[in-house]
């Protein structure tokens, strides 16, 4: 339901066409320019529904390329769709165009399409997911200049704290989209999962229309987390201790068998 269909595509007269799905509402960054920096519990609402699309394209090996504000169209009954797949590489695709050109756009770019990288994967689309939350609840991108300057600010310059441009963005929040826009995609979310759950504590825990149970349902999210990672945790210290209680059998085990040989080499000597 957040992905804008397209129902054809073809060529009349030399031209080329396609009919897509009519939405009936702006785009987010029209919302931005017009309204000003959106309320941090909507923005992330938006965000989530934007982070099922990444997830959907990736398990059909699909990176769209070009995740910004003006590519998220929000509908008068807040449905966001994901538009606009002109840059979209299916699998591991070149990341860069025929022409050498870097494809997307510079105030948007993940730091690997900067660089003209080839293996992109759905953490691309989460750092520029991350820079368009940025946007959202911000009122403008992390970092202005000219394209050469973005893109270099993109690849090598410090993460801004969204914070510094609107309190109201609270601390929880500012943290997961400054792990969203990690330079190094190892340290972003790994998975879209880990970052739907995160967005959707700190919206709960943040928005001040919530009731109760809402806050206390976060406060559940965020306990549950917690004891998810402990186990982790858990199960990596149990699966070192066996490991080296295994390590510590073997050595036994060798040293019964070199004790027993001992006492048989003993023996030998001692009936000479």
């Amino acid at each position: 339901p957040n992905l804008i269909t397209v129902y054809d595509v073809g060529r009349e007269d030399w031209k080329y066409y396609f009919s897509m799905e009519f939405v009936d509402g702006r785009t987010a960054e029209e919302i931005v320019d017009k309204d000003g920096p959106m309320e941090t519990g909507y923005a992330v609402g938006i965000t989530i529904q934007i982070a099922k699309v990444i997830n959907y394209l990736w398990e059909n090996n699909v990176v769209h390329c070009d995740i910004k504000p003006g590519n998220i169209l929000i509908s008068k009954d807040d449905i966001a769709k994901l538009g606009d797949f002109g840059f979209a590489r299916i699998g591991l695709e070149l990341g860069k165009g025929q022409d050498d050109t870097v494809l997307g756009t510079p105030e948007y770019i993940s730091p690997e399409q900067a660089m003209g990288q080839r293996d992109l994967d759905f953490r691309s689309d989460i750092y520029s997911l991350g820079v368009s939350l940025f946007h959202m609840v911000t009122g403008r991108p992390p970092y202005e200049g000219t394209s050469r300057m973005i893109l270099t600010k993109h690849v090598r310059g410090e993460v801004p704290d969204p914070r510094e441009l609107n309190k109201n963005v609270s601390r929880d929040l500012a943290a997961v989209i400054m792990k969203m826009m990690a330079k190094n995609r190892e340290e972003r979310y790994q998975s879209v999962e880990e970052l739907i759950e995160d967005l959707t504590i700190a919206r709960m825990s943040e928005d001040p229309s919530a009731d109760d149970s809402m806050v206390g349902r976060a406060a559940l999210l965020a306990a549950i987390k917690k004891e998810k990672m402990l186990t982790r945790k858990y199960q990596e210290e149990l699966k070192e201790t066996l490991a080296k209680l295994k390590r510590d059998r073997l050595l036994l085990i060798l040293l019964l068998v070199v004790l027993a040989l001992s006492l048989v080499l003993n023996a030998v000597f001692l009936i000479r």
